[in-house]
């Protein structure tokens, strides 16, 4: 467990490090989602802002899962949520994908 824990927080600085000098920045919440379909594919919104509409389908409910995203604070710029069972996951993706 110990081990683990030390594991995560070396992600975490990881990300801290990766993101230090970049406009937009990781955001990572762990939170209720809800997950559905629309014309635009598959989101996922906190379940707090969720507004149901009639071309949402497939609509499912994810508990205690991690969300991840990179925003710029002040600004509306942001990139869609991906979510996560762990936070670990989470924040693997955001190095992956965004990271230079």
């Amino acid at each position: 467990m110990v081990k683990t824990k030390k594991r995560l927080e070396t992600l975490r600085n990881e990300v801290e490090k990766a993101f230090s000098e970049d406009f937009m920045q990781p955001q990572v919440y762990k939170t209720t989602w809800i997950q559905f379909d629309d014309d635009d594919g598959t989101n996922f919104v906190q379940a707090e802002y969720y507004e149901p509409a009639d071309d949402h389908t497939e609509k499912s409910t994810l508990r205690g899962y991690y969300g991840a995203r990179l925003s710029a604070a002040g600004y509306m710029d942001c990139t869609d949520w991906s979510v996560f069972k762990t936070e670990r996951e989470a924040l693997e993706y955001l190095l992956e994908t965004y990271a230079s």
